[in-house]
């Protein structure tokens, strides 16, 4: 989530949309947990070399396009900055 969801309207309340996006985001990641899934946000990696494409019983793809920067001002402070190749 893009932190959007914790914006509140002038009497303190948030939209209904918002809130269902968030409630679906956090079914979401409780089906995931058990699977082993900590950060819906990244790529899942190959643990175990190439057999995790076959034996992880979920994979996870952050689709970013090759030579992407990060604009610092717009980035979070915690996001890790990444370098065009």
């Amino acid at each position: 989530m893009n932190r959007l969801h914790l914006v509140t309207q002038e009497n303190g309340r948030r939209g209904a949309r918002t809130r269902a996006k968030e409630r679906l985001y956090n079914f979401i990641l409780e089906r995931l947990r058990p699977l082993g899934v900590k950060n819906v946000g990244i790529t899942t990696g190959k643990r175990a070399g190439m057999q995790s494409l076959w034996l992880d019983p979920i994979r996870l793809w952050r689709l970013e396009p090759q030579g992407s920067e990060v604009d610092v001002k717009w980035a979070k402070k915690n996001r890790e900055m990444k370098k065009a190749p």
